[in-house]
């Protein structure tokens, strides 16, 4: 068999939601050699706490099924989810808005680095919904 870039099999799609429930996005890739799945939210890494539980598996076809478990979904968890598979020959990306009814909050950003002369974009991490405008 040859090589071959990742494509999705299955994608998550947007949920807009109250605070409180469990929520899993899920997507499924396929590609030669088997894509790895890394998760992003806003742009950024998924948040560490015990909440988010990302879970990973190939099967026998060779596919690599992936999903991210929020439990007890709060506003703070909303944005843009983004799941990407990488391999060797290239990358697929999804990507669909989590909306969290509640009010806007602002998550932390970690730093970033940008190289002089080169355009950079700056995602602002907001959550709750709906948020009408946002300010830098």
């Amino acid at each position: 068999l040859g090589a071959s870039k990742p494509q999705f099999i299955y994608q998550f799609i947007e949920h807009t939601l109250q605070p409180g429930p469990d929520v899993s996005l899920k997507c499924i890739a396929a590609g030669q050699p088997t894509p790895q799945i890394v998760w992003t939210l806003d742009g950024f890494p998924l948040p560490q706490n015990d909440r988010y539980v990302i879970g990973q598996y190939v099967t026998v076809a060779g596919d690599v099924i992936s999903h991210i478990n929020i439990s007890k979904v709060a506003v703070e968890d909303g944005g843009t989810y983004e799941c990407s598979a990488n391999n060797r020959v290239g990358k697929a990306t999804h990507s669909a808005p989590l909306r969290v009814y509640g009010p806007p909050v602002v998550r932390k950003m970690p730093p970033i680095s940008a190289v002089a002369g080169e355009p950079l974009v700056i995602t602002c991490p907001a959550a709750g919904y709906p948020i009408h405008t946002i300010t830098w």
